[in-house]
């Protein structure tokens, strides 16, 4: 498995959106224009930018095209290539993406000031009152760390919201695992990967060693995508 992750409020400009935008397929770059707001935009952008960079770095040798789908409940997956996994998050000025010959999910998530009475409708009961023991300026922190090793594991498996939040825990004793409602522990590995303070991204997947994570540079992912797609 492999992580990459881009900042994007890098040395990224509005010509560089344009530049790049133009190269698009028209579906593409209609779902990108789509958002009212442009940073949304701009992630929409490199979401599909990083994407293109892992799967063509990580398989160089593959003749085929990476033909991007999703699956009815929003899991991105490649219609031509099903032994190849891959999941991407973005949050704040962060894209983020992992790939893997198994499955695999990646949260990242900005720590912005919210209620924290949410937990109660997101949570499981075992995880609100782990929430609830942390001292209070300690709880923001580590409200965002259970919901991304969560959404990790949800992104994993595909299902969106119909998987009930509550229908497993995390634990956070030492290293994070996850456990069913019968307190059985599930055969996955969570990891939490630091990448800058007020932002916390988790991997989820049943491979069992630990996952690198690779930063690329926003202006080089850009250039390296206008140059791929001049060549075809």
């Amino acid at each position: 498995m492999k992580i990459y992750a881009v900042n994007i409020s890098i040395g990224v400009s509005k010509e560089d959106f344009d530049r790049v935008i133009k190269l698009l397929t028209t579906q593409q770059k209609d779902k990108i224009c789509s958002f009212r707001n442009y940073e949304d935009s701009l992630r929409a952008l490199f979401s599909r930018l990083l994407c293109d960079f892992v799967l063509q770095n990580e398989y160089p040798l593959n003749t085929k095209p990476f033909l991007i789908a999703e699956t009815t409940l929003g899991k991105p997956y490649l219609e031509n290539h099903k032994n190849i996994k891959f999941n991407i998050s973005h949050s704040g000025h962060w894209v983020v993406c992992a790939v893997s010959h198994q499955e695999i999910g990646i949260d990242v998530e900005q720590v912005r000031n919210i209620d924290l009475d949410i937990a109660q409708h997101y949570f499981s009961e075992s995880e609100r009152n782990d929430l609830l023991v942390q001292p209070l300026v300690k709880q923001m922190d580590y409200f965002y760390r259970l919901w991304t090793l969560k959404e990790s594991y949800i992104k994993m498996l595909g299902e969106g919201l119909s998987c009930p939040l509550d229908s497993f825990s995390v634990v956070m004793k030492g290293e994070p695992y996850l456990i069913d409602k019968t307190q059985q522990k599930l055969p996955f590995t969570l990891q939490e990967i630091f990448i800058e303070p007020d932002y916390k991204l988790a991997v989820c997947s049943s491979e069992k060693s630990l996952f690198p994570i690779t930063i690329i540079d926003s202006n080089q992912l850009v250039q390296i995508s206008i140059n791929n797609r001049q060549l075809k």
